[in-house]
């Protein structure tokens, strides 16, 4: 820690001995260390980035697999009912979705297929 700009640094601090103990490998203390020095701080703020460091992954190993808010909430969703939709309904959801599926098919090469109204490109170049 001393290495990363720490010049505060007390061997028998409680809570380095209280990290220590836990499990926190140097890498994590020389990690800490220099993001503290990194912003100006002491040796006592760099504990505390460990500590949170340490608390926060174990709050994430913690937490149930799912933090969707709605499930949290609502509880699972219900199974997916596989009834087919009706041949009826699905050719109107296509129509909806897909709507130039469904129009009738103009030739500009023959005029007299041509919708009332409109005129063939041809007619309109002349």
């Amino acid at each position: 820690m001393r290495t990363a700009g720490l010049t505060d640094v007390l061997d028998a601090h409680p809570l380095l001995v209280a990290l220590v103990a836990e499990g926190a490998t140097v890498t994590e203390l020389e990690l800490a260390a220099q993001q503290a020095s990194a912003r100006h701080r002491g040796f006592a703020y760099a504990l505390g980035i460990a500590r949170n460091r340490r608390s926060d992954l174990a709050a994430a190993q913690a937490a149930p697999a799912s933090t969707n808010p709605a499930t949290t909430l609502l509880g699972p969703p219900e199974p997916h009912d596989a009834t087919p939709v009706p041949a009826e309904l699905r050719a109107r959801l296509e129509a909806l979705l897909h709507p130039r599926k469904n129009l009738p098919s103009t030739s500009v090469e023959n005029p007299s297929q041509t919708p009332e109204g409109c005129s063939s490109l041809d007619e309109s170049r002349t």
